[in-house]
C-alpha cells in the first residue's frame, strides 16, 4: 500500500482517535483544570459505541482543583464542547472496587 494510501476506519475506531487526540491536545488546558491523567473506556473505548453513546472519561484529579462536583462539571462541560458529544466525566478515586477493575481493563489512556 503508499504511504499516502488512505485507509477507511471503522466509525467507532475513528471516534475512539479523536477522543484521544483531543485529550492529548487539550492536556495542558485540562491539567490546569486539575486533571492529572485521563482515559476513555466503556462502548468507544470497546469499538462497540452507537451513533447515540456519550463518551466516558475516567480521570485522575488534583483535589485541591477538583473539589466539588461542579469543578467535575466544568470538565465536562469543556469536554462535551471540543468533543461536539455527550461525554460523562467519572473519578477514578470514587469507583466502586469492582467498578474500577472493569473500567481498567477497557480504559485506553490518552495521558
Amino acid at each position: 500500500m503508499a504511504a499516502d494510501a488512505v485507509v477507511a476506519m471503522p466509525s467507532e475506531d475513528r471516534l475512539l482517535n479523536k477522543v484521544l487526540t483531543t485529550l492529548r491536545t487539550r492536556e495542558t488546558a485540562l491539567a490546569e483544570m486539575g486533571v492529572r491523567h485521563a482515559a476513555v473506556f466503556a462502548s468507544v473505548a470497546r469499538g462497540d459505541n452507537r451513533e447515540d453513546s456519550e463518551v466516558n472519561v475516567i480521570v485522575d484529579v488534583d483535589p485541591d482543583k477538583v473539589a466539588t462536583i461542579f469543578d467535575l462539571g466544568e470538565i465536562q462541560q469543556y469536554l462535551e464542547e471540543w468533543l461536539a458529544s455527550p461525554v460523562d466525566v467519572a473519578r477514578r478515586d470514587r469507583l466502586r472496587p469492582n467498578v474500577a477493575a472493569e473500567v481498567e481493563r477497557e480504559a485506553v489512556h490518552a495521558f
